[in-house]
């Protein structure tokens, strides 16, 4: 008959597989947020590098709104000789030949009525990219500084839209003032090259902040890519 063994006591040898009344218990689970499993950092590096290309694309767009209003107001061509000083920015020609005229020297708003279409034409074109880059160059700029805090936007590719846009107008600017350099655009009338006009500070203006402008628009896109 089997008979019940009493505990044995802390004099009696003790069996590794039967555990002792007043051994060591099982801590209880902790409770609460200790009991969570741990988690490891997620990685944000892209993250970080998307926000790199937004801080880009918002400190590119405000130097395009500056250089592009800078470029509005000084010189595109320019003429300086012994006897003749002569300006042209996007809105008006400045001339004048010494010793008759000067130091006031008379200014004619462009485009000029009196040359042909083309030329008229190609005068108001330059006058419209420039405003259009101005005008585009502000979007660019909200959009990056909203998607840098958080806002919510239509799209994702909305800042590089109104940046991709920007800088097609400053490409026309630019390039289309090197192709008015070298033109002939009215019968009779000599291109700006073949009178002794130098391109000056308006051109490049247009031309460095457009290679700016495509450096930033390549790094983003490579990180929209990547993310």
């Amino acid at each position: 008959m089997l008979q019940s063994r009493h505990p044995p006591s802390s004099d009696e040898p003790h069996s590794p597989f039967i555990p002792r009344p007043d051994g060591p218990t099982a801590s209880p689970k902790p409770s609460g947020s200790l009991a969570a499993p741990l988690e490891l950092p997620k990685d944000t590096s892209g993250g970080v590098r998307l926000r790199a290309d937004l801080v880009v694309l918002f400190v590119v767009s405000l130097l395009t709104f500056c250089t592009t209003i800078s470029a509005c107001v000084t010189d595109v061509f320019t003429l300086d000789t012994a006897t003749v000083d002569a300006r042209v920015t996007l809105w008006n020609l400045i001339h004048c030949v010494y010793p008759l005229e000067g130091p006031n020297c008379p200014s004619t708003t462009l485009p000029i009525t009196s040359l042909c279409p083309a030329k008229q034409s190609r005068d108001q074109a330059l006058q419209a990219f420039a405003i259009l880059a101005i005008l585009f160059s502000v979007p660019s700029m909200v959009a990056a500084g909203l998607s840098l805090l958080g806002k919510p936007l239509p799209s994702r590719f909305l800042p590089l839209i109104f940046f991709a846009a920007t800088w097609f107008w400053v490409f026309l600017g630019w390039s289309v003032m090197a192709g008015t350099y070298r033109e002939h655009l009215c019968a009779g009338l000599r291109s700006y090259s073949e009178m002794g006009f130098k391109m000056s500070s308006s051109f490049a203006l247009n031309l460095c902040t457009w290679l700016i402008m495509t450096g930033s628009m390549m790094f983003h896109v490579t990180q929209l890519v990547g993310s």
